[in-house]
Formats: C-alpha cells, sequence, structure tokens
C-alpha cells in the first residue's frame, strides 16, 4: 500500500510538472506576444495612423482635383518627408526588437511588411506628378490607390494574427 501511495505521488508531481511546465511556456509566449504588442502601441500603430490619415487627405484631394495645390503649395510634401522620416525611425526599432516565439515572429514579418508598403507608398507619393499631365497623373492616381489597398489587406492579415492570439490566450485558460 506504501508502494502504491508514493507510486501515485510520484505520477502526480510528474504531471504537476508536466502541466506547469507547458503552463510557463504558454505563459510566456504570450507575454511575449503581449509585450511586442505594447511596443507595437507605442511605437508603429500612431505612426501608421498618421500615414494612414496623410493618404486619406491625399485621396480626398485626389477627388477634388486639389491635389497638387495641396501638395505641391500647402503642407502636403513636407508631411510626407516627415512621416517618411518617422516611418524609418520605427522601422530601425522594430527590427532591433528581439522576439522568439513564432506567433509573435509573424506579426514581426507583419509589421515590416506594412513598414515597407508605407514607406513606398510615401514614395509614390513624394514623386507625384502634377495634375496637368493628365497620363501621368492618372497612372499615378491608380497606382497610388492600389497600394493603399494594399495596405488594407496586410493589415486585415495582422488583425488576424491578434484575433488568432486571444483565441490562443482563451484556450490556453
Amino acid at each position: 500500500m506504501k508502494n502504491f501511495i508514493i507510486f501515485g505521488a510520484v505520477i502526480v508531481g510528474i504531471l504537476a510538472i508536466y502541466f506547469f511546465g507547458d503552463f510557463s511556456i504558454n505563459n510566456k509566449e504570450e507575454q511575449e506576444f503581449i509585450n511586442f504588442q505594447q511596443f507595437l502601441n507605442d511605437e508603429f500603430f500612431p505612426v501608421s495612423k498618421d500615414c494612414f490619415d496623410h493618404f486619406n487627405q491625399a485621396v480626398d484631394e485626389l477627388y477634388a482635383f486639389t491635389f497638387s495645390e495641396w501638395y505641391f503649395i500647402e503642407d502636403g510634401s513636407e508631411e510626407n518627408i516627415n512621416l517618411q522620416e518617422t516611418l524609418q525611425q520605427v522601422e530601425d526599432n522594430v527590427l532591433l526588437n528581439e522576439v522568439k516565439t513564432d506567433q509573435s515572429i509573424e506579426l514581426k514579418k507583419n509589421i515590416l511588411n506594412q513598414i515597407v508598403s508605407l514607406k513606398e507608398t510615401l514614395q509614390l507619393l513624394y514623386n507625384a506628378p502634377t495634375e496637368d499631365d493628365q497620363q501621368s497623373f492618372e497612372q499615378f492616381r491608380l497606382k497610388f490607390i492600389s497600394m493603399v489597398d494594399e495596405l488594407s489587406i496586410e493589415m486585415e492579415e495582422m488583425n488576424t494574427l491578434f484575433e488568432t492570439n486571444s483565441q490562443n490566450t482563451l484556450e490556453v485558460r
């Protein structure tokens, strides 16, 4: 009987170590993802919002046929340059932020892809033709709208990663 109790205690001990070890691993993965998300809240999302505000303003000006005035005479191009500089700093910070778990790595790749797309879209705006050259301007307008749509898709992919992590966190608990 004494051996049975000792054997049972050993089994319970092994199961407890396995459970807490597995829980600890899941907790570390969850914590890394949460820490990276907080980093993005501080570093990336404010700049991303500013870029999309800039893009929305550009779209409004395109459809109002006042793009050249806004971009070349008002502050559109200056704002673009500031956004490009800030985005470069954010990209450097994201690259320096080390993540190790699969979900965090996947999120980091998505964020870096978004940064590249944001930079390319800002660069396209920076090199925009004037409305005087109608053919070039129309090609620019179509390319710009296409790039903004691509950015929206990348953001949807990011939101899916956040939702997946939230669901996994709920399943673990």
